[in-house]
C-alpha cells in the first residue's frame, strides 16, 4: 500500500463540516465486520476457527460524545460483543436463533488528521478515528451456516438523508456458509468517509479483495439499523429479526439516490467503483453490499457502511487519466510479466500525487506481488509505472481488482478515484493425482494417474516403491517396497510453466497371522479347536480345503477319520492388509487312532471294581458306541441305544441277571464287534 496515508489525509480535509456542528453528540461514522476461515480445531472434531474482524470508524473531533474508541468502550480490555446465529435451511426467513457471543477485542486504534496547504484551513483540528478489533468463535459445523450481526448507537446527528439521525443506530453483518464450504469474507480497501464535490462528479473505490478467489458483486443497499437502540456496548439481541432492521430514509431518498432527485449515484457490480454528485451540502449515508459467489452459488456476503460529505470545491478540477482515458482493464498469461505507466495531469497546474491500494501489493497475500514505482507526485503531470512478474500459479477465473487514486493539493484537494482490474489468464494447473493413498506391501501393484491437457509433459518420481512403468506417461504403475510413508511426484509442463504436485502414500506392512490349534478325539473324528494368535485389531476369515468355515476362537472343527485337510487363516488389519497361514492335518483310520479293549468278565457286586461292562480305554469313548447283550437263549438282556451308558448286569426290567455267559454286539465309529463276557457275582 503505496501513499496510503497520505491519501487518508487528503480524503479527509473536508471532514470538518462533519464534524464542526457541537449540537449533535454522537459518533459513529461508518465501518464493517468480517471473518476469518481458519479451520478444523482438529481432524474429525467438525468444530471450526473463525477469526471475526471489525473496522470502525468513529467521530474524534469535539462534538463528539466518544471522541476515541477507548471513550466508548470504557476501556481497551472492553470488547465489542457480536452475535452469532443460526441459518435454519427449513426456515430461510424466519428469525434466527443466537448460538454464541464471540468477543472482539481493539488491537489498533489510529487518529487521522487532515495534511492540508499552508493556506488552507479547512477541517484543521479536526479527524476521524479508525479503530480495528479482532476476536476468535468455534463453531459446529451446521448446514446452513450462521450470521454475524453487530450493533452500536447512534450515528452522526448531522446526516441529512435519515430520519432522525441522532437516535439511530448502526449494524454491522455479514454471513458465514457451511464449514464444507471454507470461505473468509472480503475486506474493504481504503476509507468509508469519502467526500464529493458540489455540482461535480466525484469518484470513489469500494474496491474489496476476496482472499478465496470468488466472484464479488457489488451493489448499493439500504443501510443496517440497530435493533436495540441502547448507548453503550450492549449484547446483541437473542433472537435476530428478520429481516434485519435498516434504516428510514428521509422521503425523496433511497439507496441508490443516496442524494435525493438532484444528485447521482453509481457503483460498477464488478469492481465496486462509484461515482457520486449531490446538488447540495451535506452528510450521506451509504451502504455497499459485496456478494460472493463460487462456482455461480452465492455463500456470502457483507455490508459497509459508509459516509459521505459534499463541499464546496472552489471551482477546482480533480486530476484526469492523461488523454482523458483510463485503461481499466488488463489481461496477462500466467507467469509473464505486465507493465503499464499510470499517468495524470491537472487542468489547473496543481501538484498532483498517485497512490494504489489493495492487496495485489502485498506480498503477504499475493506473491509475488506487483509494485508501482516512478514519478508518484509531480507539477501538473504525475507517471507512475506498474508492473507485475506473475507466477505460474496466480492464474485465476477471477480478476485481480485495485483502486488507483491521484489527488491535486487544492483546497480541499480533487480526487480521481477509480479500480484497475487484471486478469491472469491460467496456463496450466498443477495436475490432481489419482491413486490408492494407502495400500499394504506384497499385495500387487497399483496405478495412479495425472490426466493433463493435449501436450503437457509428464516426469513423475517414485519414493518407497518401483515404478514398473514408464515415467513420462499420464498414468504411472507402482510396486511398493518399502513400510512407512511413500512419496509419487509428478511435474508437468505448460508452455514456460512448471507445476509439481507432491502426494504422500501411507504403505503399510501386512501384519503376520498366526494360530494354534488343540485336538481331541471324539467319536466321527478328531475335534479342532483353532485359536487366532495374530495381532490385535484383526478380523480373521477360516477355511478349509478351500471352504469357508465359521471358525472363530472357541469354536471347533471335527476333522473325520482317515481323511487329509488344510485349516487356513487369513487375517485383515485396519489398513486392510492382508496375510494367511495354514496347517496341514492328516487324519489315521479310526483303529489306528483308537486304543480300547473289550473285556471278558465284570463282577457287578457293588464293590466299584470291575461293575460295568463297558470299553476299557484311556480315551472317552462312552458316547461313542452301543451296547447289546443276550442271555444263552437268544433273549436281549440290556441295549444302550442311546450311547453313555454301561452294563450294570441288571436286565432292563432292573433285576439281577444270574452269573453265567452272554453274548453281546459292540458298535464304535462304522465297526461292529462281538463276543462273549462272563458275569461273576
Amino acid at each position: 500500500m503505496l501513499n496510503l496515508r497520505r491519501t487518508l489525509r487528503h480524503l479527509l480535509a473536508a471532514l470538518c463540516l462533519l464534524l464542526m456542528s457541537p449540537s449533535w453528540a454522537t459518533h459513529i461514522v461508518g465501518g464493517d465486520l468480517g471473518y476469518e476461515f481458519m479451520g478444523e480445531t482438529a481432524p474429525g472434531t467438525n468444530m471450526f476457527r473463525y477469526k471475526l474482524k471489525v473496522r470502525i470508524y468513529l467521530n474524534c473531533g469535539a462534538s463528539s460524545n466518544f471522541p476515541t474508541i477507548v471513550d466508548w468502550l470504557g476501556s481497551p480490555d472492553v470488547p465489542l460483543r457480536i452475535g452469532v446465529y443460526i441459518e435454519d435451511p427449513d426456515n430461510t426467513n424466519g428469525s434466527k436463533v443466537q448460538y454464541t457471543i464471540g468477543n472482539a477485542l481493539v488491537t489498533t486504534w489510529n487518529i487521522v488528521t487532515p495534511d492540508l496547504p499552508e493556506d488552507c484551513i479547512l477541517g484543521e483540528g479536526d479527524c476521524v478515528e479508525e479503530s480495528l478489533f479482532e476476536g476468535e468463535v468455534i463453531l459446529p459445523l451446521n448446514d446452513g451456516g450462521y450470521h454475524l450481526y453487530l450493533q452500536g448507537f447512534a450515528r452522526n446527528g448531522a446526516i441529512t438523508n435519515l430520519v432522525d439521525p441522532g437516535n439511530t443506530g448502526i449494524g454491522f453483518y455479514s454471513f458465514i456458509p457451511p464449514a464444507t464450504i471454507p470461505n473468509s469474507s472480503p475486506v474493504f480497501q481504503g476509507t468509508p468517509v469519502p467526500f464529493v464535490c458540489i455540482t461535480d462528479t466525484t469518484t470513489f473505490s469500494n474496491a474489496a479483495v476476496d482472499p478465496d478467489g470468488d466472484s464479488l458483486v457489488f451493489s448499493f443497499q439500504i443501510p443496517y439499523g440497530s435493533q436495540d437502540n441502547m448507548a453503550g456496548i450492549v449484547d446483541p439481541p437473542f433472537i435476530l429479526n428478520w429481516n434485519i432492521v435498516e434504516v428510514l430514509y428521509q422521503p425523496g431518498f433511497s439507496a441508490i439516490q443516496p442524494f435525493g432527485s438532484g444528485g447521482y449515484a453509481y457503483i460498477d457490480p464488478e469492481t465496486g467503483a462509484t461515482e457520486y454528485s449531490a446538488g447540495m451540502l451535506g452528510n450521506w449515508v451509504v451502504a455497499v453490499e459485496v456478494k460472493e459467489y463460487r462456482n455461480g452459488l452465492l455463500i456470502g456476503r457483507i455490508r459497509s457502511d459508509l459516509q459521505l460529505l459534499s463541499v464546496v470545491c472552489a471551482n477546482n478540477v480533480a486530476p484526469e487519466p492523461l488523454g482523458g482515458q483510463l485503461t481499466a482493464s488488463y489481461t496477462v498469461n500466467a507467469g509473464d510479466t505486465l507493465c503499464f505507466p499510470i499517468t495524470f495531469t491537472d487542468f489547473n497546474g496543481d501538484t498532483l500525487g498517485i497512490s494504489v491500494n489493495g492487496a495485489l501489493f502485498d506480498p503477504n497475500v499475493v506473491f509475488p506481488a506487483a509494485t508501482l514505482t516512478g514519478a508518484l507526485s509531480g507539477d501538473s503531470l504525475a507517471t507512475a509505472s506498474f508492473c507485475w512478474a506473475t507466477s505460474c500459479q496466480q492464474g485465476q477465473a477471477e480478476p485481480y481488482v485495485f483502486s488507483v487514486l491521484a489527488f491535486d493539493n487544492a483546497c480541499p484537494p480533487g480526487v480521481y478515484n477509480a479500480a484497475i482490474t487484471v486478469n491472469v489468464i491460467p496456463v496450466g494447473t498443477p495436475l490432481q493425482i489419482t491413486g490408492p493413498g494407502a495400500l499394504c506391501i506384497g499385495v500387487g501393484t497399483y496405478e495412479y494417474c495425472a490426466q493433463g491437457g493435449p501436450g503437457t509433459n509428464y516426469a513423475w518420481t517414485v519414493t518407497g516403491g518401483n515404478a514398473v512403468s514408464p515415467l513420462d506417461q499420464p498414468c504411472i504403475t507402482v510396486e511398493w517396497t518399502t513400510n512407512g510413508i511413500g512419496e509419487l511426484s509428478v511435474t508437468s509442463s505448460d508452455a514456460d510453466c512448471i507445476f509439481t504436485t507432491v502426494q504422500p502414500v501411507n504403505v503399510a506392512q501386512p501384519p503376520p497371522a498366526s494360530f494354534v490349534v488343540e485336538t481331541d478325539t471324539v467319536c466321527t473324528g478328531v475335534r479342532t479347536t483353532a485359536m487366532n494368535t495374530s495381532g490385535a485389531g484383526t478380523t480373521a476369515q477360516w477355511t478349509y480345503n478351500g471352504t469357508s468355515v465359521q471358525f472363530n476362537n472357541g469354536a471347533s472343527l471335527v476333522l473325520p477319520f482317515n481323511s487329509a485337510g488344510t485349516l487356513e487363516l487369513t487375517i485383515t488389519d485396519q489398513n486392510g492388509c492382508t496375510s494367511s497361514t495354514s496347517q496341514d492335518f492328516t487324519v489315521a483310520p479310526f483303529i489306528d487312532v483308537v486304543d480300547f479293549r473289550i473285556p471278558n468278565v465284570f463282577t457287578p457286586n457293588g464293590d466299584n471294581v470291575n461293575d460295568l461292562f463297558e470299553l476299557i480305554s484311556t480315551q472317552d469313548l462312552r458316547d461313542c458306541y452301543t451296547i447289546t447283550v443276550f442271555d444263552r437263549w437268544g433273549k436281549e438282556v440290556f441295549a444302550n441305544t442311546d450311547n453313555g451308558q454301561a452294563w450294570n448286569g441288571r436286565r432292563d426290567g432292573g433285576q439281577q441277571a444270574s452269573a453265567g455267559v452272554y453274548y453281546y454286539i459292540i458298535k464304535l465309529d462304522e465297526q461292529t464287534y462281538s463276543g462273549h463276557v462272563s458275569l461273576m457275582r
